[in-house]
């Protein structure tokens, strides 16, 4: 976990979650925008792992929450703990597995299940776009992302391309919703927790 300095002052804390099915690059992903870094052998993530990241936006600070979580299909009754408060979701699927696309869904009902269905802004995120043909993935990428109606990236770790784009997108999608008063920010001790309108946060 990348170390942050207390000391950094911020106008926004966004938590998002990163899901998907395991080995799909999941982490590798997260590292490439926190701390641009890319291991071919990185170890899967066992249940939640938080990283930090500051950007800015729009004239304003935002500290990103981004938790990994990685959770065996026995384990899937306790990922609602790590689901509560997110406002963005990144759905991870591998272009180079095109079986690891159909599990999205199954996360997408789990989250909303949590959270709501508009208590939260959701990515669909391609890895591995650097790694042979991958067409069909990302035909049926395209395919659920109109769907569902959400936005679609066909990303690289290993080189880059489009990770921290889709970082700062999601970034200005959810304060979008703050402006419009969809989501309500409330500060607590010099923090800032996310509540939807509305709605109960227990």
């Amino acid at each position: 976990m990348v170390d942050i300095p207390e000391s950094i002052k911020y106008d926004y804390r966004f938590k998002y979650i990163v899901v998907g099915s395991a080995k799909v690059g999941k982490t590798c992903f997260i590292k490439r925008f926190v701390d641009d870094t890319f291991d071919e052998n990185e170890k899967s993530t066992i249940f939640n792992f938080l990283y930090h990241k500051y950007i800015n936006s729009q004239e304003k600070t935002f500290k990103l929450e981004i938790h990994d979580i990685a959770l065996h299909e026995t384990a899937i009754n306790i990922a609602p703990q790590f689901i509560r408060g997110a406002v963005g979701v990144f759905l991870v699927f591998s272009l180079s597995d095109i079986d690891s696309i159909n599990v999205i869904d199954k996360w997408y009902k789990l989250v909303t299940k949590t959270i709501g269905y508009d208590s939260a802004k959701f990515f669909i995120i391609g890895t591995q776009n650097d790694n042979g043909d991958q067409d069909k993935a990302d035909k049926q990428a395209h395919i659920y992302a109109k769907k569902r109606q959400m936005k679609y990236y066909s990303t690289s770790a290993k080189t880059g391309s489009n990770v921290e784009e889709a970082f700062v997108d999601l970034t200005q999608y959810v304060y979008q919703d703050v402006i419009d008063n969809k989501i309500e920010l409330v500060p607590t001790y010099n923090l800032w927790s996310n509540i939807k309108k509305n709605s109960c946060i227990c």
